[in-house]
């Protein structure tokens, strides 16, 4: 008897307590603050460095990334000049209108990125 108390005592609280003291893999960005990764937009599914150029009609569904790491919630999409082109209501989609040079830029949550475009006919 004496032996199986000791082994109990031995093996402590278990794993199911909930008190992770471990420190954070370094290497994972805080899903929380967005620390350790470069956000960045991308269209499409690719950076703005593969998709080139906009054209005007083109339409662009505008994400943000953290890394390889989808942002999701409430976001806003903005493009400046405005007149540059339309962005739909709903969705984060951009439709370029008119030719030019533009700055698009992306928050969602306290996350954010910015990248100059360029429209062409």
């Amino acid at each position: 008897m004496f032996a199986f108390m000791f082994m109990m005592l031995a093996c402590g609280p278990g794993d199911g307590t909930g008190t992770d003291t471990s420190p954070p893999d370094a290497d994972v960005p805080d899903p929380k603050t967005g620390e350790g990764c470069t956000h960045h937009l991308r269209v499409n599914g690719q950076t703005l460095d593969e998709a080139g150029n906009a054209r005007v009609g083109e339409s662009w569904t505008v994400l943000l990334w953290c890394d390889n790491i989808l942002e999701q919630g409430p976001s806003v999409l903005r493009i400046n000049p405005a007149n540059l082109a339309t962005i739909d209501s709903s969705d984060p989609i951009l439709t370029f209108v008119r030719t030019g040079e533009g700055l698009i830029s992306m928050q969602v949550g306290t996350m954010s990125a910015e990248e100059f475009i360029t429209v062409q006919d």
